[in-house]
């Protein structure tokens, strides 16, 4: 099996030579091969290009590597600007993906949800790792060297589950429950008029072998001087820190506030896990 590292393996931001792969695969299994510098591999009949995560360090031998390397196909694990990060929030900052026009098709890591544009497929994680992935189907690939057609595989496992609570417009008696079985649970309450039903709905998941039950009520806590009830309306932590932005009154770029509050989010998430 042929390996690279990604962003989230390696231990510095500017060189990617101590990184978790070498520590936990390199030194124990001869059947995994880490690609630690860009190479091309002949897969059958395809010659495919990979490149590790690119990094102040080898930015410039990867950049020469890419112009001038023999292979119709590259995978890498890239963080290219304009696409999307996670469902709905898109990526500002990064390299082009012009650079990468030569290839017949680019397939990279690194965003969560899958997409694509032109040439440029963003696979997506395989499973969910966040509430920002939940509800976002998930797939494995599989790319036929003989024909270069790309199948995707959707993982049928979910491991978060978020409904919006709303007792005015749904009949909760007839709700399955059986969705929140083996879930992390986050119940969003947009309206609740009868708190004895609600009490009800609340004991009735938590009667499912859930993993975690989180409630969100309701944002007063977060509401400044600029924001009304009306602008937070979320399903997840990284959708309120967006409109919140979205709302607030100020000349600072506010896609550069929302990727430096992305790259904070996700490093507190990471710490959550571990």
């Amino acid at each position: 099996m042929d390996i690279i590292p990604g962003n989230h393996d390696t231990y510095f931001k500017n060189t990617n030579e101590i990184n978790s792969l070498k520590e936990a695969l390199g030194f124990f299994i001869n059947e995994i091969n880490i690609v630690q510098q860009p190479r091309v591999i002949e897969y059958g009949k395809t010659r495919i290009a990979l490149i590790p995560w690119i990094n102040q360090e080898n930015y410039q031998s990867t950049m020469e590597f890419v112009s001038s390397c023999n292979a119709d196909i590259l995978g890498g694990h890239l963080e290219l600007n304009g696409f999307e990060m996670m469902r709905g929030v898109t990526n500002n900052h990064g390299m082009d993906a012009k650079l990468f026009n030569r290839f017949e098709l680019v397939l990279s890591g690194h965003f969560h949800t899958r997409s694509s544009r032109d040439n440029i497929v963003y696979l997506g994680s395989q499973l969910e790792f966040f509430w920002s992935d939940a509800h976002d189907d998930k797939f494995f690939h599989v790319l036929d060297t003989e024909t270069r057609e790309l199948t995707k595989v959707r993982n049928p496992h979910r491991l978060y589950e978020k409904v919006v609570y709303n007792d005015s417009k749904v009949d909760y008696s007839r709700f399955d429950y059986t969705i929140f079985d083996q879930k992390f649970v986050k119940v969003i309450v947009a309206e609740k008029n009868d708190t004895y039903l609600f009490d009800k709905f609340i004991d009735n998941i938590q009667k499912q072998s859930i993993h975690e039950l989180k409630i969100a009520e309701n944002f007063n806590e977060f509401l400044g001087d600029n924001v009304t009830d009306s602008d937070v309306y979320v399903e997840d932590t990284s959708t309120l820190l967006n409109n919140y932005i979205d709302a607030v009154d100020t000349d600072l770029d506010k896609d550069v506030i929302k990727n430096e509050i992305y790259d904070l989010l996700k490093q507190a998430q990471t710490l959550e896990i571990q």
